[in-house]
C-alpha cells in the first residue's frame, strides 16, 4: 500500500499512545492511495513496539471496498509489532481482494490499536 498513518488527537489534545490498564491504546487513520497487498502497518508508524489488538473503527469507502484486519488460522497478526490490512472489492460478487497496486482514491480507514511501548 502507498499510505500515510496519523494517530488522532484525544480530547485532551494529545497525539499520542496513551495507557490502557497495563497496554497503550492510539487511534489512527490510515489513508491508502495505492493498494499493494504484501504492505503492513508496523508498531512504529503508531508510536508503539509491540501490537496486541487492533480494531477497524471506521472506513471511508465502505460502499466500495470491505476492510478487514488480517489474521492467521491461530488469530495471530503478521507479527507481534506489525498487521495487514485487507481491502475487498465490493463490486465483485464474490468479494475479491482489491487487485495489487490499485490506486483506490485515497481510502480512509481509522482504527483502534492497543500495545506496548
Amino acid at each position: 500500500m502507498t499510505l500515510t498513518v496519523s494517530i488522532l488527537s484525544d480530547h485532551k489534545g494529545f497525539s499520542r499512545p496513551s495507557v490502557s490498564a497495563d497496554e497503550y491504546c492510539v487511534d489512527a487513520l490510515i489513508t491508502i492511495t495505492v493498494y499493494h497487498t504484501a504492505d503492513v502497518i508496523t508498531a512504529s508508524q503508531l508510536g508503539l513496539s509491540k501490537i496486541t489488538t487492533v480494531a477497524l473503527t471506521g472506513n471511508s469507502q465502505a460502499p466500495l471496498y470491505d476492510a478487514v484486519v488480517v489474521c492467521d488460522a491461530n488469530g495471530k497478526y503478521a507479527s507481534d509489532s506489525s498487521f495487514k490490512l485487507m481491502l475487498l472489492d465490493n463490486s465483485n460478487a464474490d468479494d475479491a481482494e482489491v487487485t495489487n497496486a490499485t490506486d483506490i482514491t485515497d481510502t480512509t480507514l481509522r482504527v483502534k490499536v492497543w500495545g506496548h511501548l
